[in-house]
């Protein structure tokens, strides 16, 4: 995959700057407006799956470990029933 970044006045130079060096095929990454005008970060020879793949490893690689027992409404109230019963002397 090709990437590069393409800076233009406005977004429909920036398109044509697209077009022209990455042809009809181009994938836009992303798009920005910045002091110069329009940024556009554009790929060509895409491969969807490798990227697919590379999204799902990083997510996993960030996502915090799921939580042991889900916690409900009625596990709140016997905490903190037993929290109470045990602080409280008899």
């Amino acid at each position: 995959m090709k990437i590069k970044r393409f800076v233009a006045a406005d977004m429909r130079s920036a398109m044509n700057l697209v077009r022209k060096e990455h042809g009809p095929d181009a994938v836009i990454l992303s798009n920005r407006r910045i002091e110069e005008g329009v940024e556009i970060v554009a790929a060509a020879h895409y491969d969807e799956s490798a990227v697919q793949r590379a999204l799902e490893a990083s997510r996993r690689e960030i996502a915090p470990p799921p939580p042991s027992k889900p916690r409900t409404a009625a596990d709140a109230v016997i905490a903190a029933v037993t929290r109470r019963r045990t602080a409280t002397p008899a």
